[in-house]
């Protein structure tokens, strides 16, 4: 099914469709586009088309701490716009009163996106833009946004790293059984949790987390102000999507304990994983052991988020 949206000039009658081949404005990383547009002159005059271009946009929202030299911050928001193809229209030519322009172009999504990206702290926006500029009228836009889902290879290595654990206090743990380590929308994300203690450790509970983290590392203005420390720009979100509790006692020397799970994974996901200069997003799957006033130990492995599956 194609989609298309209209738009017309405010100082002529010409009316511009742009019309897209992806079912539903959905479409891949690497995917090539199919766009059509139209224009119409629908006024008794005559318009001279100057110059016509269909781009594929990029637009990056990210949250960042702002701070200064004097160690105080405030939080900001930056916007980023990025043209990352275009076609130009050949054939321009002056459209008389019912003359109709039709041309067909082909836009190409890149293969490492990154894809449709809706963070708490990162959000991607796509879309497809027409612009054609009219002698002695102002210029004609007509914008279709679309979803880019993404298969988030650029970061196919989060899925290969070894597990990483921390403040283990004499608990060891491991991931087993694991279904998978790349997660899709809406398929459940299982495995057991086996825990061994090598000393008594008063363990009050177990969870098992899926986590997205968003790391934004600067702002905009990282250098030539220096009223600011772009050290202190840097910000992280984490937050988990999906999460089992299971409540136990005093772990003995020798104890093991496995803690199967299924998590829920949402669909459709809310964010891909992600890796731009400055900007990642990383899924991760952590097992906690809860301590009464200590530092939990923990278990981290990477995954891979991705909102396409690989072909």
């Amino acid at each position: 099914m194609s989609t298309s949206v209209s738009g017309t000039t405010a100082s002529s009658g010409l009316r511009l469709t742009l019309t897209l081949s992806a079912p539903d404005d959905v479409v891949s990383d690497g995917d090539i586009v199919g766009v059509s547009l139209r224009a119409v002159e629908t006024d008794d005059v005559v318009v001279i088309i100057e110059q016509a271009t269909v781009e594929l946009v990029r637009a990056l929202t990210y949250t960042y701490r702002r701070g200064n030299a004097y160690g105080s911050s405030t939080t900001a928001i930056e916007r980023v716009e990025t043209v990352v193809d275009r076609s130009p229209l050949n054939g321009l030519a002056g459209l008389a009163p019912g003359e109709v322009f039709d041309r067909e172009v082909k836009l190409t999504v890149p293969a490492e996106g990154p894809g449709t990206t809706a963070g708490k702290l990162i959000q991607v926006q796509w879309s497809v833009r027409a612009r054609i500029e009219v002698a002695g009228c102002r210029e004609v836009v007509v914008e279709r946004a679309i979803t880019v889902l993404s298969r988030a290879l650029r970061c196919a290595a989060d899925g290969t790293t070894p597990p990483e654990e921390a403040a283990r206090r004499g608990v060891t743990m491991s991931f087993d059984e694991l279904s998978a380590r790349t997660i899709l929308p809406g398929i459940p994300l299982t495995g057991v949790l086996h825990i061994a203690a090598t000393r008594p450790v008063p363990a009050r509970m177990v969870r098992v987390e899926l986590v997205v983290r968003e790391l934004v590392d600067h702002g905009p203005g990282a250098s030539g102000d220096p009223d600011r420390s772009p050290a202190d720009d840097g910000t992280e979100s984490l937050w988990v999507l999906a999460r089992l509790v299971v409540a136990c006692r005093m772990f003995t020397p020798g104890q093991w304990l496995d803690v199967p799970f299924s998590l829920d994974v949402p669909a459709p996901l809310p964010t891909p994983s992600m890796q731009l200069p400055g900007f990642r997003i990383h899924w991760e799957l952590r097992g906690v052991v809860d301590l009464p006033l200590r530092l939990d130990p923990r278990i981290t492995l990477g995954l891979v988020g991705a909102t396409a599956a690989s072909w």
